[in-house]
């Protein structure tokens, strides 16, 4: 046995050897496909071995990039086909969806691709319209006309969203439709039709409509926010409610009070609208003749007829708060706020802010109802309460507000008034990893960030994940400060409503960006203002986008309009040129106020002559002037550089005082 043994080794090793020379080569990988050769066509052709005979744990993620890559190259249907394999879920459903539609516009299906489509159950029926408008729409741009007839069905077989675009078509491709298309469409969605139909006018289209159809198509414009349009339409259909309204929206107060008289005496909608009007025309008026509008406003809210509808109720109570509070008739307006709280009509918390300042300039505190009204509003309260306190001889409360841990403007006044200090102090903890969701895994190492992007959003946009999702997504996506913002207040609310004591430095700093410094720092030298504030105002005006553009036609970093800085709208793209524009103009407007940053930077925002008013009515910076303004958009404005200017001015130049 002894001498048998080595050969029986030796024969052993050898078949082994054998074994091992004659074994299959292991399987098509998911990485291996990532590195293949020949673009988005070639990784598209690798990946569908993986994904049909690869390891079954990657089998799904292959599908999903066999997909994504075969939309990149123009295949939709070999996308769907892939897309179908791995039935994509979550946040990859909306990224499904937006490269299917462009790979559909790039290269025409086949028509047997849309009844797949119609299948595809993890699309929404409107993702799949709008894959099968996209193709149709190219088609007709390539005169491809019979593509676009043998598949596209009827606008009433759409979702009402895209079924103006189906119109569109239709109108284009059957001579004999066209007209009914467009009629349709105008009536559906009026606001769309000057780019469904560029070379047709709205009102050729109309001229053959009854009443009943001017009246639609008036309330269509009116719900679109195109006031000009509804009015032309309100006054065709001789409908009076809809006119009224449509001249109002614009500020057409003779036009529109014509109109709202036309209603019915004892209308509720009639007596909101002429009640409204008369607001308007009380704050457009002076002195006296405000007054008398203001006493009119009061009796026509208090003798409207009683109505049913909450909404319309709790109008017309905010309404003649308004009216007491500005003739200086106190006494019902707490009731008045709090009858109209729990519908809480527009303007409700600009009513009550004023209500606050003017119970304070009387020594008393008024008492908002509870849980009414957001932080600011809560702040501002708190400030006019220590008003209140300061002129008894105890600043306690100003101090308490000075030290919250939020430098926003009323901690700025009570500090201040209080001679305290503001306290706040951002923390040096690192911001968390927060990782994108499992499914990306495979995407970001095939470098689609951009997809992961997408998909993510769609799920935190649905309430999938956390809210700190909205951090790691800002991150991920390197998103320039105009599109940063809004997903970092959503992960951290406290961003915009405070406190701020105890938040990361690196998110402040996120939240606070701070791009051509040097540019800044040279052009607050030269005019003497704070770079600070001057940084807070960028960042409020444009969010530091220097080919920023405005509907006036304001542009760049500081949003200059070229007549008022005597300089050319292309000159002022130039971040340098613009800062220091911008800079000189906020310097003109400090001394033309006596050096008070609070009137200043509401001339910045809404120009000379509108603030002057209130100014003057003031004679003093702060809250006395900034609680007058009857610009909700400038109050707006004025909280927000000066909270924003702390913020910079502690994270870029602590070295600086806090009041400038």
């Amino acid at each position: 046995m002894a001498t048998r043994t080595p050969w029986a080794c030796r024969v052993f090793f050898l078949l082994l050897g054998v074994a091992g020379c004659t074994r299959k080569p292991s399987g098509p990988t998911l990485g291996g496909a990532l590195g293949a050769p020949g673009g988005a066509s070639g990784k598209a052709k690798a990946l569908v071995a993986v994904a049909l005979a690869g390891p079954a744990e990657e089998r799904r993620e292959a599908a999903m990039l066999w997909g994504l890559y075969a939309c990149d190259a123009a295949s939709p249907a070999s996308a769907l086909r892939a897309f179908s394999l791995a039935q994509p879920k979550g946040g990859e459903v909306a990224v499904v969806a937006r490269r299917l539609e462009e790979a559909a516009s790039r290269r025409l299906p086949p028509e047997a691709f849309f009844l797949q489509l119609q299948g595809a159950g993890f699309l929404t029926p409107e993702s799949r319209e709008r894959v099968l408008l996209a193709a149709c729409e190219t088609a007709l741009r390539q005169g491809d006309l019979p593509y676009v007839r043998r598949v596209l069905p009827k606008a009433e077989e759409f979702t009402p969203k895209n079924r103006a675009r189906v119109r569109a078509l239709r109108a284009s491709l059957w001579p004999e439709e066209s007209a009914s298309q467009k009629k349709a469409a105008l009536l559906e969605a009026p606001q769309d039709f000057p780019a469904l139909f560029p070379s047709q006018g709205w009102e050729s289209v109309a001229s053959g409509f009854t009443r009943d159809e001017w009246r639609r198509l008036a309330r269509a414009f009116l719900d679109a926010g195109m006031g000009e349009q509804a009015l032309r339409a309100a006054v065709r259909a001789d409908a009076p409610e809809v006119a009224a309204k449509a001249a109002l929206s614009m500020r057409r107060l003779p036009q529109a009070e014509s109109w709202a008289q036309r209603l019915p005496p004892r209308s509720p909608e009639r007596a909101l609208l002429l009640c409204r009007i008369w607001r308007q025309k009380a704050w457009a008026a002076e002195g006296s003749q405000r007054s008398a509008l203001f006493a009119r406003l009061a009796e026509a809210c208090r003798h409207a007829p009683s109505v049913t509808e909450a909404a319309v109720r709790a109008e017309l109570q905010l309404l003649r708060a308004e009216a007491l509070l500005e003739q200086g008739q106190l006494s019902e307006v707490p009731a008045l706020l709090a009858a109209s709280a729990g519908t809480k009509p527009p303007r409700w918390d600009w009513v009550a802010r004023r209500a606050l300042m003017a119970f304070a300039l009387k020594g008393r505190i008024l008492s908002l109802p509870e849980g009414v009204g957001g932080p600011r509003l809560t702040r501002l309260a708190r400030f006019w309460a220590g008003w209140v306190e300061l002129n008894k001889g105890n600043p306690s409360l100003l101090r308490e507000l000075a030290v919250s841990g939020h430098p926003d403007l009323p901690a700025q006044w009570a500090a201040r008034l209080s001679g305290a200090s503001l306290r706040w102090s951002a923390s040096h903890e690192p911001l968390p990893e927060i990782p994108p969701p499992p499914w990306a895994s495979w995407w970001l190492k095939a470098g689609r960030v951009a997809d992961v992007v997408l998909g993510w959003r769609a799920e935190l946009e649905a309430g999938i994940g956390s809210g700190s999702g909205w951090l790691g997504l800002a991150r991920l996506g390197n998103f320039p400060p105009l599109d940063a913002v809004p997903l970092l207040v959503r992960a951290e609310p406290r961003l915009y409503t405070g406190p701020w004591d105890g938040l990361p430095r690196e998110l402040l700093r996120q939240y606070l960006p701070l791009p051509y410094r040097g540019e800044l720092e040279a052009a607050a030298h030269a005019s003497g203002v704070p770079v600070w504030i001057l940084a807070a105002l960028v960042r409020q005006e444009s969010a530091f986008n220097p080919r920023s553009r405005s509907p006036k036609g304001a542009v760049g970093l500081a949003q200059l309009l070229p007549a008022t800085a005597g300089l050319s709208a292309s000159r002022l793209e130039d971040p340098e040129t613009n800062l220091r524009a911008g800079a000189r103009l906020l310097r003109k407007l400090l001394d033309r106020f006596g050096g008070a940053w609070e009137p200043a930077l509401a001339a910045y925002n809404a120009g000379e002559s509108r603030v002057a008013g209130a100014w003057e009515e003031a004679r003093r910076e702060g809250p006395l002037f900034v609680e007058r303004l009857e610009l909700p958009e400038t109050w707006d404005y004025v909280h927000r550089v000066l909270l924003l200017a702390q913020g910079y001015r502690a994270l870029y130049w602590p070295e600086q005082p806090a009041q400038p």
